[in-house]
């Protein structure tokens, strides 16, 4: 059996492929469609080798920005990446407005 791509971190639902809406797996809250996730990513000189630095931005239309944060924080902390990643890569979360 091999592995299969699964989209984690705290949101489920069809909105993935640009339709539908998600839920918040920790509230069960609904959320509005039309949310959005960019991940610019940086690559620079550290020393003698070279190293990452990522930036989320995730929009969340119709939810206000402190639980918007609080929601990205939550998907961040279940995210395989976010904890694969912990310590060793630069790692900046923004709530787009």
């Amino acid at each position: 059996m091999g592995l299969r791509h699964r989209p984690s971190g705290g949101l489920k639902g069809p909105n993935r492929r640009g339709r539908g809406s998600e839920t918040d797996r920790s509230t069960g809250r609904d959320l509005p469609g039309g949310v959005l996730r960019h991940s610019p990513v940086a690559m620079g000189p550290r020393g003698a080798a070279y190293a990452l630095k990522v930036r989320l931005i995730v929009t969340l239309p119709g939810i206000e920005a402190t639980t918007a944060h609080r929601l990205a924080q939550a998907a961040k902390g279940v995210c395989p990446y976010s904890i694969a990643t912990k310590g060793n890569i630069p790692f900046a979360l923004e709530i787009a407005s």
